[in-house]
Order: C-alpha cells, then structure tokens, then sequence
C-alpha cells in the first residue's frame, strides 16, 4: 500500500467517513481541532514521524500531507546530499540539481549575478555514496531531494534547475512544490533533455517502449549486483566500486526519467539550449507549457558536452535578468 493510500484509510477511519478523496479538504469535510489531533497521532504512529496538528493548515488534504510525511521520512538520510554554494548574497532560497554524472560541482562555476539574488544550494546524485541506495522512480528522486533541501536549508527552495536530466528532476521538484504551496516556481534549465524523450537526448524516435523499459531495468540490476558483491567483500571504495556505484546511479536516474513528462502547472521557465540540441528541446516544452505560465529560450552556439563549462558568464547573465522578472511578477501576484 501507497504511502498516499495510507494517509487515506486513516482519514476515512479518524473522520468516520467511507468516501474520501485525495484532494478532499480536511476542513470541507468538517474537521474539528479533536479529529486534527486523533488524525495526526494516527499519522504520526503509522509512519514514524512528528507532524503538529497544525500542519493541516498547510496541508489540509491527503495528497498535500504526502509530501509532509516523505519529508519527515527522507529527511535525516538525504541531508548530505545538499551542498551550499558559497559566496550567495541573494535571499531567494534556489536549488541547482546533478547532471547524468551526479556531480554538482557545475553549480560552484555560477558567476555573481546568480548568487546575489538567491542562496544557492547544489544536489549531488543520490546513490553515489557507498551505503546509499538511488531512487526508483522520477517521484522518489524528488521527494528525496525536496526533503534533504529542508532539512539542509530549514525551509524550500522557489528557484528550481538543473543542468541536463537534472532540469527534469528539478522540474518535477518545482511541480511538487506548486501542489504543496499552490505557488507559481521559477524554473531554471540549462540545455536539459526534451520532456518525454526515451533516450534523454533530442532523437528521431523519442518514444518509450517496452524494449526499451526492460534493458534500462537489466542495466539497473546488472550493476546493483555488481556494487553489491564489491561491497560486500570490501571493495566498495576501490576505483571499481566507486565505478559500480556511479553507473548504477547513472542506470537508475536514467530509467526513472526516460520517457516522463511531468504534469503541467502554471511556472516560468528560463531554458538555456546548446545550438546542438535547441529546437528540438525548445519546441517541445513550449507545447508543454500550460496556459498562464510562461517560457524565455537562450540558444547559446557550442555543443551539449560541456555546455555549463564553456559558457558559464552567458548562463550567469541569463539567469539574473531571469530572475530579476519572475521574481518581480512573484511578488506582484
């Protein structure tokens, strides 16, 4: 059963009532302070947390208390995989995620113009520190990272990006943001693959098919196994062992994004594409775009291998005018 499944069998049960959904307000359903405190014991001793009655405040559903209760959950063990980013002035809380690598040492080349808007904070890959394991799904690693940025920074980002496939995990960060606080993120992506590509690449055929399912599955078990034994026998910090960690955290961040599409909700978008990949990227997240929301697109000349390295200036000066507008219009709404 569901972590969200979970949360709705204790609501049906605490408030007496059989039909209840997951977007179902606890105060539209008649809550009262006695209900609150008989719900949140039954939460807190079901998944180990320590929520407050008052949580339900800010999330007065059972989709809304998800998120709170991953977070209590992922919290303690995600904590280091947030690194700060020295030198920020700014006071907007931002969050730079990994590429396919899962290094987030891109994130130090960022010039001023970033850093004095926002605190910056970088996500190394989850699974590349012996001991850890990766996360399964887009969800997982969102979830994950959403609640190391917490428990890290004692609050949430509104700046989400990423370079390469970490543009979609910080997309789907930003979406689970917008379902928690119902508030409009600024997203910043630089040369990120096209949404719903199967290969995390511009291609001919970017369809996801079961095939293709499978060999990323056989992949992720392959070097899990392989990680595992040199672990076991005391290898896991050898140059091999570090190697099995870092492709199966690369097999496993690659088959829980090959083919996603995150849903849509309202955001700003500022996309930086190589002149390698651009079109093809661009187009497809304007045609994702939900009405409300908004896209800028940099075309910067250069390949997408070390695009972030040889243009960090250009990157810097685009996300600064960026943010000075969707920060502005923040505030004005």
């Amino acid at each position: 059963m569901s972590e969200l499944e979970n949360i709705l069998t204790i609501f049906r049960s605490e408030m007496g009532i059989d039909d209840i959904n997951s977007d179902d307000s606890f105060f539209d359903l008649g809550g009262d302070s006695l209900m609150a405190e008989r719900l949140v014991m039954g939460l807190n001793k079901r998944f180990q947390t320590d929520l407050a009655t008052s949580i339900l405040l800010s999330a007065s559903t059972p989709s809304e208390l998800e998120y709170w209760v991953s977070d209590q959950q992922n919290a303690g063990s995600h904590k280091d995989v947030v690194l700060e980013i020295q030198g920020c002035t700014g006071t907007v809380e931002a969050v730079m995620v990994h590429g396919m690598s899962g290094s987030a040492l891109y994130a130090n080349r960022f010039g001023s113009g970033f850093k004095q808007r926002c605190q910056i904070s970088a996500i190394r890959g989850l699974g590349l520190s012996e001991g850890e394991e990766p996360a399964k799904t887009a969800t997982e690693f969102s979830d994950s990272y959403m609640a190391g940025v917490k428990a890290a920074r004692g609050t949430y980002p509104e700046v989400f990006g990423g370079i390469c496939v970490g543009g979609l995990v910080a997309m789907e960060m930003a979406e689970g943001y917008f379902r928690r606080f119902r508030r409009r993120p600024c997203i910043v992506l630089i040369d990120p693959p096209p949404l719903g590509s199967a290969w995390l690449k511009p291609t001919t055929d970017n369809r996801m098919s079961e095939e293709r399912t499978a060999t990323l599955t056989r992949k992720v078990r392959f070097w899990r196994k392989i990680r595992d034994i040199l672990e076991a026998t005391n290898l896991g910090t050898t140059a091999l062992g570090r190697k099995a960690r870092r492709e199966c955290f690369k097999k496993s961040l690659t088959r829980a994004f090959s083919g996603h599409v995150p849903p849509t909700f309202p955001c700003s978008i500022l996309l930086i594409a190589s002149s390698e990949w651009e079109r093809a990227t661009i187009d497809r997240y304007r045609e994702w775009l939900p009405k409300g929301s908004d896209i800028q697109s940099v075309i910067i000349k250069g390949p997408h291998k070390g695009f972030h390295r040889t243009n960090p200036e250009l990157i810097d000066q685009y996300i600064s005018r960026f943010l000075d507008g969707a920060i502005s219009q923040q505030k004005d709404s």
